[in-house]
């Protein structure tokens, strides 16, 4: 599972200090995705899709992998986008 989050974060391994530095970040529709692959593991048999994610969620903070939601991300960036566009007239 480490694999998978450290590829998807782009990082090349963990941070040293899990609850105080973050190292790199993955979306909600990373963890899906690594989710779908995972559940098939016989570790996760009979598991849901939620637990399975949650889990993984889980291993990624442990690691330094901080867990972010893409749409408020991208709400984020429109938002300062429009603003700049206002400060500049």
């Amino acid at each position: 599972m480490s694999y998978f989050l450290k590829a998807a974060a782009g990082v090349r391994k963990g941070s040293a200090k899990p609850k105080h530095e973050i190292v790199g970040s993955v979306s909600v529709k990373h963890i899906y995705e690594i989710a779908k692959v995972k559940s098939e593991d016989p570790g996760f048999e009979g598991q849901t899709m939620f637990a399975v994610c949650r889990c993984i969620a889980a291993t990624a903070r442990s690691m330094g992998i901080g867990v972010t939601n893409e749409q408020s991300e991208i709400s984020e960036n429109s938002e300062e986008t429009s603003n700049q566009a206002t400060t500049s007239d």
